[in-house]
């Protein structure tokens, strides 16, 4: 995220700008003309405040304390500005903070550009700005994010080029600079980065591309998609390939099934190590909606998708199963590094009016190590959430 230091100001001077023309229309004062007012009434803003409680018992993870611990944090607080001044197109900021009162996650309280882009959008698209780039759905309704986001998820500035097809279909290619993905796996926490680590050179140029591709080929429920992105490394592009669907069983809507994988296709050399190794991940879950509503907005990746989810989906339960393939790593390195995952858990909105929803939301996990003497190390985890859109 990039830290900006007048974020509150401008939140204040949004905030105020609203409240003084619902005050100019509630009282009937003369305003200079219609152009101020129509431009303001096509500028949305929205927000999203959630607060966790989370308590761990570590069995025996290397470099950690088995005993149980417990906290409390402000996970998230988003605040979003949508503009739609022109028909098809859009203009996006989304200024965020979390982990707030978290010293795991090492959360500051300070507050960041987390989103900020440009959206064109007819029978092709045309995407510029910082969001998370087209690899990867991170499809879930738990409360921690699914493996693939963890290890995978590729934020940074970049333009996007797609066009629209059959059956729901869309194709896009995305370019960026820098090597955000292998910064991201990096810090995922699925394997012993102090004792693996990298020696890749600094980005100089856009060169690190993403090929997506998606279509629906049994309307209402199938949904199949692909991804293949490369970025720059140490002597070698570190490429990765990503593939999934969604299926929703006919006559039985609420049911969502989504499986994805990602797998390394080459990689730089690690330090100190002898060979590439080339990771993968799994995730595959199920979810259950007792509640269905329209959906606004698809995905899972931006805030836009993440609110609509929630909306759309007020009363869920799911489970999800991942597994981390790290092709031999952890042995050679002598460390360790995460080998599976399950995770069960439940949503229930208890307002859900249109313009605020307030949920509560629980789930229990799970977590299996391998590696550095470490084959039956596990972690039992319990997360609560209680959070508002609005």
């Amino acid at each position: 995220m990039i830290a900006v230091r007048s974020a509150s100001l401008a939140c204040l001077f949004i905030v105020l700008a609203f409240a003084a023309a619902g005050r100019a229309q509630d009282t009937g004062e003369k305003r200079p003309g219609p152009g101020p007012v129509s431009w303001l009434e096509k500028i949305s803003l929205s927000g999203i405040l959630n607060a966790e409680g989370r308590w761990q018992r570590y069995g025996g993870v290397p470099g950690e304390d088995s005993k149980a611990t417990s906290d409390l944090y402000v996970r998230q607080f988003s605040l979003g500005i949508e503009a739609r001044l022109l028909q098809g197109t859009s203009a996006t900021v989304v200024l965020n903070s979390e982990w707030i009162g978290d010293d795991l996650n090492q959360g500051d309280g300070k507050v960041a550009i987390d989103e900020i882009h440009f959206d064109m959008e007819s029978w092709m698209r045309v995407m510029v700005g910082r969001q998370t780039q087209p690899f990867g759905q991170f499809a879930g309704d738990l409360v921690t994010d699914p493996m693939t986001q963890d290890a995978y998820e590729t934020k940074e500035v970049g333009a996007t080029l797609g066009i629209k097809g059959p059956w729901a279909g869309d194709l896009s290619l995305t370019i960026y600079k820098g090597m955000e993905q292998m910064d991201q796996l990096f810090q995922s926490g699925l394997f012993d980065t102090a004792k693996i680590r990298r020696q890749s050179p600094a980005p100089r140029n856009v060169d690190s591309f993403i090929g997506s591709a998606q279509m629906a080929p049994w309307a209402n429920h199938l949904t199949v998609f692909g991804a293949w992105l490369s970025e720059p490394g140490n002597g070698t592009r570190n490429t990765s390939a990503d593939a999934g669907f969604t299926f929703i069983p006919p006559r039985l809507s609420g049911l969502a099934v989504d499986l994805e994988y990602v797998h390394a296709l080459s990689r730089e050399l690690y330090a100190g190590q002898e060979r590439r190794y080339r990771e993968g991940v799994l995730s595959a879950s199920a979810s259950y909606a007792f509640v269905i509503k329209e959906r606004q907005v698809l995905g899972h990746r931006n805030y836009a998708g993440r609110r609509s989810s929630r909306s759309a989906h007020p009363f869920v339960a799911s489970a999800r199963y991942e597994s981390f393939d790290d092709d031999g790593l952890a042995a050679v390195a002598g460390s360790w590094s995460m080998k599976n995952r399950a995770s069960i858990g439940s949503r229930y909105a208890f307002r859900n009016d249109g313009r605020v929803l307030a949920f509560v939301q629980a789930e229990l996990r799970r977590s299996c190590l391998r590696g550095s003497g470490a084959a039956h190390n596990q972690n039992s985890e319990a997360y609560i959430r209680v959070g508002m859109d609005f």
